[in-house]
């Protein structure tokens, strides 16, 4: 990893090969074909890579680097002019369509388009019938009379009580009354594993539950103060919290946007906010957001206006980013790059910390879906994250 982090590549060659044949069989030596392979690709030996990441990919257990392994496969299959890149690109779009990743496969597949495709199917009746107890259908009745009441955390309450949602449909459906309990988290899961049965549930009000759209006065006021992509706001907020307005993290963020005391506190004072009363003040969304939005526009600031540079600042620290960016000089201008080529995002996935990385991919998939979701299609121009010109807004 220090070899890695510090660009001395003849070394991380050597490493990488040592640890890949006496770990073999283990997470420590996948983990170490995918370095090789990104490293090789990185090098421009694109052969040497299509092979690390077709090792890779032929070992038990590789499900936790399968779309990464994929992905660049196409890539350097790409770049090596080869007959299966085609075939590859399919993969990554049919194995993880709604990932970052499946996502520009079928930007690249479309010419630069991107739709919705049940936009096309028909929006039939979809019901859900479930056979329930007397407790169950007196837990159901509960459910009913707290929403009508606006007690939703005693609903949730009660939903945990109903028997699982077995069919697509009854996933489906459930997943709209986890939503109106506000649990998105929920909510999501339910609705994914519904559409991902049966494609035609990949629709309204389905994508709604998976996608919420909550909070859009506050998080539209907020981004049009500090010219960030209301878009980009919505995307962070299901990354973090999933639109839990009293979300805590084991690292203790709270709330929508996930403020970590010390970060919430210098927010304050920038914002001229006074004492912060912790957590109950992160838990009280106007505020949440508004400080959330305004650590989001720092960053963007900071870092140029590149997205994914940003969000990984916002996730990791800036002080841990420019800490490694420092110890890589092929990434010194990467701030001013303004450029979502592939090429140009390789140094997402050779972040030497796992969760940013995951965390910058799933908002700019967030990020891609909510455009798609509002308006069915959309026209993509490069670079993809760039929907809007950004610049650092007011203080206060």
């Amino acid at each position: 990893d220090a070899a890695l982090a510090t660009e001395q590549w003849t070394e991380a060659d050597r490493s990488l090969r040592e640890l890949i044949e006496k770990s073999s069989g283990q997470p420590a030596s996948r983990e170490a074909l995918l370095r090789s392979g990104l490293l090789n690709y990185r090098k421009g030996n694109y052969t040497e890579a299509a092979t690390d990441l077709e090792r890779l990919l032929a070992l038990p257990q590789a499900e936790n680097n399968e779309l990464t392994a994929r992905y660049w496969l196409w890539r350097a299959l790409q770049k090596s002019k080869s007959d299966r890149a085609a075939r590859a690109a399919d993969d990554v779009m049919t194995k993880f369509p709604f990932s970052y990743y499946g996502l520009r496969a079928r930007i690249e597949q479309g010419k630069g388009t991107l739709e919705w495709d049940s936009t096309k199917a028909k929006a039939e009746k979809v019901e859900s019938k479930i056979w329930v107890t007397a407790n169950e259908k007196l837990a159901w009745e509960k459910v009913q009379m707290l929403l009508k009441a606006g007690w939703v955390e005693e609903a949730q309450a009660e939903l945990k009580e109903l028997p699982p949602a077995l069919r697509a449909e009854d996933r489906a459906v459930r997943s709209l009354v986890w939503a109106a309990a506000a649990g998105f988290v929920t909510a999501s899961r339910l609705a994914n594993d519904g559409w991902d049965e049966k494609s035609d549930l990949r629709r309204a009000p389905f994508t709604d539950a998976a996608f919420p759209r909550e909070f859009t006065d506050i998080i539209t006021t907020q981004a049009a103060a500090r010219n960030v992509d209301r878009d980009l706001v919505r995307s962070l907020i299901k990354q973090e919290s999933s639109y839990n307005v009293k979300a805590t993290s084991t690292s203790n963020a709270y709330g929508l946007m996930q403020m970590i005391p010390p970060t919430a506190r210098e927010i304050a004072q920038d914002l001229k906010l006074g004492t912060l009363k912790l957590p109950e003040d992160m838990f009280v969304p106007e505020r949440n957001i508004r400080m959330g939005t305004y650590y989001l526009s720092r960053m963007i600031s900071k870092y140029q206006g590149n997205i994914p540079l940003s969000l990984a600042a916002y996730n990791a620290g800036p002080g841990r980013m420019d800490k490694w960016l420092r110890t890589r000089p092929t990434l010194k201008n990467l701030a001013s790059l303004k450029s979502s080529k592939p090429d140009d995002e390789l140094w997402i996935d050779e972040l030497p910390y796992s969760e940013p990385c995951f965390y910058v991919k799933a908002i700019l998939r967030n990020l891609m879906l909510y455009r798609l979701l509002d308006k069915g299609r959309v026209e993509i121009t490069e670079p993809i994250w760039q929907f809007s010109q950004v610049k650092e807004g007011p203080k206060n």
